[in-house]
């Protein structure tokens, strides 16, 4: 793995760990609100700050939702979060299957070959030309193939014949 690689894929990580850490400043905020609306629906609420029992209300409304149990909320969210990401993220490398070579067209001219694959995603794509004289391809040996594992067969071809 050469230098810049490497640097690349340290300013990745530290960009995915920032956001992750936006993240959890985020779920520790909602927490905190959903903790304090819910103390306040649970307890009688006193618009009088005077009341004999104001501050009685308040001191149970901490009780109701110690910052233990506002932490092991935020812990769940964040577990949750990074299980959807995991999630996410499997079903992103699974989407990125390529296509596969489905048919082949040929087009001959003054002694070279172009092919034409149309792909399992029914895109159609120029794969590559050769000379006739020199390289052959069956419809059989590319179908199935991806657009890479064509392009080294081609390759390879192509190698084998400069060392004939």
């Amino acid at each position: 793995m050469n230098a810049e690689t490497l640097f690349n894929r340290i300013r990745n990580e530290s960009k995915y760990c920032n956001r992750l850490k936006e993240r959890i400043l985020s779920l520790r905020r909602m927490v905190d609100e959903v903790a304090e609306m819910q103390a306040k629906d649970n307890a009688e609420w006193h618009d009088d700050p005077g009341a004999e029992d104001h501050a009685e209300f308040h001191a149970s409304a901490e009780k109701q939702f110690s910052r233990a149990t506002r932490d092991k909320a935020v812990k769940d969210l964040v577990t949750y979060y990074l299980q959807e990401e995991i999630y996410e993220e499997h079903n992103r490398k699974a989407a990125k299957v390529e296509p596969t070579i489905t048919s082949v067209k040929s087009e001959t001219a003054y002694g070279s070959c172009t092919l034409t694959a149309l792909f399992s995603d029914f895109t159609e794509k120029r794969l590559f030309s050769f000379y006739i004289d020199e390289l052959c391809f069956s419809n059989d040996e590319l179908i199935g193939l991806t657009e890479g594992e064509a392009h080294a067969l081609r390759r390879s071809k192509d190698v084998a014949y400069l060392r004939s």
